[in-house]
């Protein structure tokens, strides 16, 4: 690949992430709003996160500002360690968005997470999409931009082969047969 081919996709490979970021960002958000008002059953929010978890298609965790696991989508919260030292919990308890790009201790897997602190609970929400979902998505991009590298200049040779020959025509076509779509004699000659 040609370095500007290289510069493209690696420009569109960061604009991708910023993208996922951002709308998983906007997403956390929404769900601490959401979250705010909501009493879990039996004190644990472990089933109000796998109900959001369905509709999201993320996991989804709620953690205590002691980094005590409330509830998780994926994992019973009893049975989670800690999560007071994880970054992105300690982003979010001091009132930043926090976000770690990390392999899950609980799950073996790479994941994007970004976690919010609520407005008015002690709690944060934390939401954590797949990683290969991201890398996934980088791979196509690439493979897409870099095809339409590689054929750009036969398309454009293409392209101007056919423009060529479309002018080559005109030039040597009679102007009264363009206008009229006949053969016949034009009014003006004699």
């Amino acid at each position: 690949m040609s370095l500007g081919g290289w510069a493209v996709t690696d420009l569109a490979g960061r604009t991708l992430r910023r993208q996922l970021l951002d709308d998983t960002t906007r997403l956390a958000r929404i769900l601490a709003e959401r979250l705010e008002a909501e009493e879990p059953l039996a004190g644990t929010y472990d089933n109000v996160c796998v109900r959001l978890s369905r509709l999201a298609g993320m996991r989804i965790s709620i953690i205590r500002e002691d980094g005590k696991v409330m509830g998780d989508s994926h994992t019973p919260s009893s049975l989670m360690a800690n999560h007071a030292g994880r970054p992105e919990f300690v982003q979010a308890r001091e009132g930043r968005v926090g976000v770690a790009w990390r392999t899950s201790a609980t799950l073996n897997e790479p994941f994007l997470y970004v976690a919010v602190r609520m407005p008015e609970k002690p709690l944060v929400v934390r939401v954590a999409r797949v990683g290969e979902e991201v890398r996934r998505g980088e791979r196509n991009l690439t493979a897409l931009l870099s095809l339409g590298l590689y054929l750009a200049p036969a398309l454009a040779a293409v392209a101007g082969l056919y423009v060529t020959r479309v002018l080559r025509a005109e030039k040597e076509e009679d102007p009264w047969k363009r206008w009229t779509g006949s053969g016949g004699i034009s009014p003006f000659q004699e």
